[in-house]
């Protein structure tokens, strides 16, 4: 057979394939590349299939630098009604932004945020107020974190200061009011 003839199969059987003929499990692994907010952005609402696939998820993982903060609110009070189904999901957030973690697990509009969060990831943000966010009496993090990765300047307010509150925050993490962490790093 010539080697024009064997291109000519070779071609014939080459089909291109569009990301919607992939099998639900395939489309489920490249979902678990994506940040749920590009996720979301992108495939909720393209079509019945997709939106399924999306809600069967069962780990929702948010990373706060990736919201535009022109959508930052819409995209929280969406996310909102999504979790607020009886699903057990593993909500976990990554931010550097102390203002935008306050305003996310103090509102009482985001209720259903912090009371689904179970691993969280921050950098740069001091540690009283890391200390506050987890062990405050009404957001109770500290009954349910269950995963906290402290990156990159965790630290006092005022530089200089004396190390209390890093002293105050990691005998609290390492407290017995941490029930439920299994990971800190």
């Amino acid at each position: 057979m010539s080697i024009r003839k064997r291109q000519k199969r070779i071609e014939n059987k080459i089909t291109i394939t569009q990301f919607e003929q992939f099998h639900d499990e395939l489309v489920l692994k490249c979902f678990d590349y994506l940040d749920f907010n590009c996720l979301y952005d992108i495939f909720y609402n393209l079509n019945q299939r997709f939106r399924r696939l999306i809600e069967c998820q069962k780990k929702i993982q948010i990373n706060f630098n990736s919201i535009p903060s022109k959508n930052f609110l819409r995209f929280f009070f969406q996310i909102n009604q999504y979790i607020k189904s009886d699903k057990n999901y593993f909500l976990s957030i990554l931010t550097d932004n102390k203002c935008r973690l306050n305003l996310i697990l103090e509102d009482d509009l985001f209720k259903e945020i912090s009371l689904k969060l179970k691993s969280l990831s921050l950098s740069n943000i001091d540690a009283g107020t890391i200390n506050s966010l987890i062990f405050n009496k009404t957001l109770k993090l500290y009954k349910r974190l269950e995963r906290l990765n402290l990156f990159e300047k965790i630290s006092e307010k005022h530089e200089g200061s004396n190390d209390i509150e890093c002293k105050s925050l990691c005998n609290n993490l390492l407290s017995s009011r941490m029930k439920s962490l299994k990971y800190l790093r």
